[in-house]
């Protein structure tokens, strides 16, 4: 269809932008999270996994870089982007991630309610990433839950498209 054509479109743009991003600032972390997701909206292997890794590396989380390449490797990039979002998820609400970081990682790997939790986390510490919600293409897979919508109203957020 004409959308996912120019959807296919804006992620190849996206990519261009972030890799010249990444020319200037090679650890500009979300030029890796933007290169990440166009990559994966496009499901476009090995790109994924690698931009993925390097946002992991970006956001100071090398410690699971090896497991994340063994995973990928063996198992493929679903089970290695699940098994990565559930490893964040793991180190709890005291660990050093971004809400948004790991929020995104968990709606894309299909675990909406832990997404939630790390949304609100985010909003109870007043994350900068927050202001961004309403728009984020990688947390579209929230905007039907009435809970991300009343988040968004809580926070004075325009509603987000479903």
């Amino acid at each position: 269809t004409g959308v996912s054509i120019s959807l296919k479109i804006r992620s190849e743009e996206a990519i261009a932008a972030c890799q010249q991003a990444l020319e200037i600032d090679p650890d500009f972390a979300l030029a890796h999270s933007y290169a990440w997701f166009s990559y994966h909206s496009l499901k476009r292997d090995p790109g994924r996994g690698e931009a993925l890794r390097a946002w992991l590396v970006a956001e100071d989380f090398e410690e699971l870089a090896p497991e994340f390449d063994e995973r990928l490797t063996r198992d493929g990039y679903e089970a290695a982007l699940r098994w990565l979002a559930n490893a964040l998820d793991g180190m709890g609400a005291d660990s050093r991630a971004d809400a948004g970081f790991v929020a995104s990682l968990l709606a894309q790997a299909g675990e909406a309610d832990k997404a939630m939790q790390w949304l609100y986390r985010g909003y109870e510490r007043r994350e900068w990433v927050m202001g961004w919600i309403a728009a984020q293409q990688d947390l579209a897979p929230l905007r039907p839950r009435p809970d991300f919508r009343a988040l968004v109203r809580r926070m004075g957020l325009p509603d987000p498209p479903e």
